[in-house]
Order: C-alpha cells, then structure tokens, then sequence
C-alpha cells in the first residue's frame, strides 16, 4: 500500500541538552540576595527594604483570596 521510503538518520542528541543546571552553593545565594539591599557603601538601603516588604505585603494580599479557595476546594 505505502511504497517504502528510505528512512532518514536519527538526529544526533546535544550532548548539552540533558545536563543538570549547576547548583549554587547555599551561602553564596544568601549572601547575594542580601547585597541586593546594601548600599555602595555597604550598609543596608532602609528604603529599599521598606519598599520590598510594601510589596510583597501587597502581593500577599492579592494572592491570599485565591489560595484559600483553592484549598478549599481540594478539602471537600
């Protein structure tokens, strides 16, 4: 019924497709998050802190509604 094709070679695999992301040692993400909010002159930028925490609070606030429904619903 089909008539028989030649079969095309199989793509070769990228050697870089399966590898595990490197990890990052523990301390050095802590600390980098951390450097995130000094100043350059290496004291803590209050204001940035304040503002970071303003907004994840509003985040919060927006997310909260939907999450407790949702475990609502997966209680029943």
């Amino acid at each position: 019924m089909f008539p028989r094709k030649p079969r095309r070679p199989m793509p070769r695999e990228n050697p870089f497709m399966f590898q595990r992301p490197r990890q990052v040692p523990k301390t050095q993400s802590k600390q980098n998050l951390l450097d995130a909010f000094r100043t350059s002159e290496g004291g803590f930028d209050l204001n940035k802190i304040t503002g970071t925490a303003q907004q994840m609070h509003s985040l919060y606030g927006q997310v909260s509604p939907m999450i407790s429904k949702f475990i609502t619903k997966i209680g029943k």
